[in-house]
């Protein structure tokens, strides 16, 4: 007996230092960096930060200063794909977080948790793969209106299952975006075939939940980018094993990180043509699960350069 309590004495010890690890691998906020010669020679150079799976939370003091320190990267395009609340009182605190990042070109689309607070959920299920559903007893809607008001109170476009333009430090990129895939609210907004070419020099997808089908669809389109975020970077990764889920259909070695889909051998996401996946691992956790083990969260900034730069 003596042996049992030791044993269970050491596990428990063992689970309490990891969740104390994981606790503060989830207040471990950074800014990923990418360089990338994609632009035409001469082009200036176009710094895209990149907000993901927000979550805010009233009393989130470190994740706000956080997102206030990025206005100080001097990014000049913003690209948010997503899940910025987790209730209605937190509206207030994401306005104060973002605050001078609204005054910057940007665009945005929704996820689930733009619509529906986050539903109590016991850890495990979340590492589940279970349908979206939408019940009157267990969701809570959000005030979506009040949120898309401020997030376009400067000028970021809404871009749910429709297209807009954008001049950047004279580029001129095109957007393509869907509304969320994961609650079946997205419906590709399709070039008539009569419509005006675009003559953009770039053109992104903005989706929130990377389903493979939305990645194609963006893909046929002729996009250069897609931006997505949904997955949280698996939300538990294991060390050599990676995301454990990416909650999508998405291949778990995809959860999070900037990919060349010309190099990826996989013939549900793979392009003849350099076309760059970025999904964002995000900067919350569903108030349900706040615990990210080997998973920081993590702003993106994409900095594009000239060829030949």
């Amino acid at each position: 007996m003596k042996k049992v309590l030791v044993v269970a004495s050491a596990l428990i010890s063992g689970a309490i230092g990891f969740l104390v690890y994981s606790f503060n691998k989830n207040l471990d906020y950074h800014v990923v960096n990418h360089r990338l010669k994609v632009l035409p020679p001469g082009s200036k150079p176009i710094k895209i930060l990149h907000l993901s799976d927000i979550h805010m939370s009233e009393r989130q003091n470190r994740k706000r200063k956080f997102i206030k320190r990025l206005y100080a990267e001097a990014p000049d395009l913003i690209i948010n794909t997503g899940d910025n609340i987790s209730s209605n009182f937190a509206i207030a605190d994401l306005e104060n977080s973002l605050n001078e990042l609204l005054d910057i070109p940007g665009v945005f689309v929704f996820g689930s948790n733009d619509y529906f607070a986050p539903r109590p959920v016991k850890p495990l299920r979340y590492l589940i793969k279970k349908p979206f559903t939408v019940s009157r007893r267990t969701i809570k809607r959000l005030d979506t209106l009040r949120l898309e008001k401020i997030l376009k109170s400067k000028g970021w476009i809404l871009i749910n299952n429709r297209r807009d333009t954008l001049e950047v430090n004279g580029t001129k990129i095109s957007f393509v975006g869907v509304n969320d895939p994961h609650i079946g609210a997205d419906e590709f907004p399709y070039l008539e075939h009569n419509a005006i070419p675009e003559d953009s020099v770039l053109k992104i997808g903005v989706t929130h939940a990377p389903y493979i089908m939305t990645i194609q669809q963006m893909l046929d389109d002729d996009c250069d980018f897609i931006f997505a975020g949904h997955t949280h970077g698996g939300q538990v990764r294991l060390p050599k094993l990676g995301a454990l889920i990416t909650n999508s259909d998405l291949p778990r070695k995809y959860a999070k990180g900037l990919f060349d889909l010309s190099e990826v051998h996989s013939p549900a996401i793979s392009s003849v043509k350099p076309v760059y996946l970025q999904v964002s691992g995000g900067i919350g956790s569903p108030p349900s699960f706040p615990l990210r083990p080997f998973n920081a969260p993590e702003a993106v900034m994409i900095t594009l350069l000239p060829k030949g730069a």
